[in-house]
């Protein structure tokens, strides 16, 4: 099987972490990169070892040898830049939100199964085994019914001019962590069984 091609639009750094690692472990290219600022990706390149440096996102979408694009943008950008890629026919892995809210979310599901490309918000503990295991536990009934299900999401707090504190770039602290929150008990307890405020 051929590796995965890997574009990416940014130099952020979670993309260390959520697709350079994975990518060095897994043997897929990293093809190219765009950042706003050239020096950054060319820096960044240099240190991942990500073949070309684009000068615009949107020659990372053009770039044929692409075929999964990497969306670690700002919020507020995950839904205008996962359309395009999608337009372009790429797949796209995105960081959450997938989208700024349930209209943009709605384009971009209904934009992928148009064009037949695969979109996945890189909530990663879903893969995790753990959590793999915890599925299969409630799925065969063996914990019992689900009573009740409580998150909490905890973390050093982002300096005040970080870009995920941002409401014009769809941050604050639901979007930034609190999804993670949400997530889960959406992804363990899929209908809700009562509300308590």
């Amino acid at each position: 099987m051929e590796p995965l091609r890997i574009g990416i639009l940014g130099a952020a750094r979670i993309a260390d972490r959520a697709i350079v690692d994975p990518a060095h472990l897994t043997g897929a290219r990293l093809v190219a990169v765009a950042a706003r600022d050239t020096g950054r990706a060319e820096a960044f390149a240099a240190e991942h070892g990500v073949e070309r440096v684009h000068p615009s996102y949107a020659d990372v979408l053009d770039d044929p040898e692409v075929e999964v694009v990497y969306n670690p943008l700002a919020n507020g950008l995950h839904g205008p830049w996962n359309l395009k890629a999608i337009a372009a026919g790429k797949h796209v892995i995105t960081e959450k939100p997938s989208a700024s809210n349930a209209a943009e979310a709605t384009a971009v599901r209904d934009a992928a199964r148009e064009r037949g490309v695969t979109v996945m918000e890189a909530f990663h503990y879903v893969y995790h085994p753990v959590t793999q295991r915890l599925h299969q536990l409630l799925a065969k009934g063996e914990l019992g019914a689900l009573q009740h299900v409580e998150t909490t999401m905890v973390m050093p707090p982002p300096a005040d001019e970080d870009p995920r504190w941002s409401l014009a770039l769809a941050g604050g602290a639901v979007m930034d962590v609190g999804c993670y929150a949400l997530h889960a008990q959406r992804m363990f307890a899929p209908s809700p069984v009562g509300r308590r405020c």
